[in-house]
């Protein structure tokens, strides 16, 4: 009954209440709900909010009730994406890979270790990141998939393929080849750059930065024009953009940095004229101008 309280009072409160692109805010009064477990193992949920209770579409919620509704609810931990054992799962071993890598890089491994070990602390920290900041701004919305360890199969192929590029590289090429001193200084500053804008448009959007796109206006929506956003209009992108090529300068891999930039270019490309446009319908009257006097920040984009 415990567990069963607890996840349930995670997921659905605030549900329904913040889901935004890359630029506004948008807040609403909180649902408060509490569940209780019967004997007969059926989940009864109590909503306090005086409307219908928050509609549960996507399957990954739906299949989170039926297992609430188990004999044994304890499962939820190891199955559902709002599991705390694979939350704690996935963060320790996070942890396990920056802190090993931490003692590797103190105790003086090789250069060519060390470069690739400090792009795996570079990769640790941005998705640590994304998924406390979710946790701070949607409490009721954070999952395992708030890591974005899974966003996609073409994000894992991604890193895949810039480790693979690097030690092939090493091995025909040597050390002294995959580590040019002006290549890995402006990698590093790109990826600085990136996470820090990043961070700072997450934690001054605050609840209107999330992984999702509004595709409609919700009450209290607010576009975000102070901070980062004063300057740049898609913070987010910008910086995810400039991170990902940097991460293939860091180390070295000229085939990678040409890849993933086409890649993120292409998907921003597809991406950002769309949001623009659901962006000056929900706010007709300030997007032109605030458009029209801020940057994108990402190379022959334009809207």
């Amino acid at each position: 009954m415990g567990t069963a309280k607890y996840v349930m009072k995670n997921i659905f409160s605030q549900r329904g209440t913040q889901r935004d692109c890359d630029n506004g805010r948008m807040s609403g009064a909180p649902r408060a709900t509490v569940a209780t477990k019967s004997r007969s193992g059926h989940v009864t949920v109590l909503y306090t909010a005086p409307h219908a209770p928050p509609e549960v579409a996507d399957d990954a919620y739906t299949a989170l009730l039926q297992d609430l509704s188990a004999p044994e609810p304890s499962a939820v931990l190891f199955t559902s994406i709002v599991g705390l054992a694979r939350t704690a799962a996935l963060s320790g071993l996070l942890g396990f890979v920056a802190g090993g890598s931490v003692v590797a890089l103190a105790m003086g491994c090789g250069r060519a270790l060390a470069v690739w070990l400090i792009d795996l602390c570079v990769l640790v920290l941005y998705h640590n990141l994304e998924f406390f900041l979710t946790a701070r701004f949607h409490p009721g919305k954070t999952s395992v998939n708030s890591f974005l360890v899974n966003q996609s199969l073409a994000y894992q192929v991604a890193m895949l393929a810039g480790w693979l590029e690097y030690w092939v590289e090493v091995a025909l090429f040597g050390v002294a080849a995959k580590q040019r001193a002006a290549g890995m200084a402006v990698g590093l500053a790109f990826v600085l750059m990136g996470q820090a804008v990043r961070t700072a448009a997450m934690c001054q959007a605050g609840e209107g930065f999330t992984h999702l796109v509004a595709l409609e206006r919700r009450e209290r929506h607010r576009l975000c024009t102070t901070g980062v956003y004063r300057y740049l209009r898609h913070p987010g992108y910008f910086g995810w953009f400039w991170w990902s090529v940097g991460t293939q300068l860091w180390l070295c891999n000229p085939l990678c940095t040409l890849a993933y930039a086409y890649a993120a270019w292409r998907f921003f490309a597809n991406r950002i004229p769309q949001e623009e446009a659901a962006l000056a319908d929900f706010f007709p009257d300030e997007y032109p101008a605030y458009r029209a006097r801020t940057y994108l920040g990402i190379p022959l984009i334009s809207t």
